[in-house]
């Protein structure tokens, strides 16, 4: 079969080819949109109590100490372990996320967690990035209980 051949099928059949033409490209732009991925990430920052930044006029931005290291990683590992994340789950938020120290963190910056979360749908990839960063309080708020009990009120 020679070209020309090839293009007088095409004539006669031309309702047809243009159809799986459209039909082809529909096709291929659904599987691009299907692809596309979100991500959007926050950063939270631990900050001194008003007792220990009172050395620094009570400036709680010039007060970092590596316990807020120590307090930043142990709630990143809180929030990103599968009790957490099938809690989350629960609530519906399903996509992938991370909460770890940013690299640039040391004991003179303070502690920053970095949470990335990433999805197929822009919307989903917001609320669930509000929850793990709201989640990161509760895990906070959760060791500082834990570490209470049993610990007498002037210690």
């Amino acid at each position: 079969m020679d070209l020309g051949a090839s293009l007088n099928i095409w004539r006669k059949w031309w309702l047809l080819t243009t159809a799986l033409l459209i039909l082809t490209l529909v096709g291929a732009s659904a599987m691009l949109m299907d692809l596309r991925t979100y991500q959007a990430s926050s950063s939270v920052i631990l900050l001194a109590s008003p007792t220990d930044s009172k050395a620094n006029g009570g400036n709680p931005y010039l007060s970092f100490n590596p316990s807020l290291t120590l307090a930043a990683d142990a709630v990143s590992r809180e929030i990103t372990a599968p009790r957490a994340e099938q809690a989350l789950a629960a609530r519906g938020f399903r996509d992938s996320y991370t909460v770890a120290l940013a690299p640039y963190t040391t004991n003179t910056t303070g502690s920053v967690l970095l949470a990335t979360v990433t999805g197929s749908n822009s919307a989903a990839v917001e609320r669930m990035l509000q929850a793990v960063t709201g989640e990161i309080g509760v895990q906070l708020l959760q060791l500082q209980q834990q570490s209470q009990q049993g610990v007498p009120a002037h210690n």
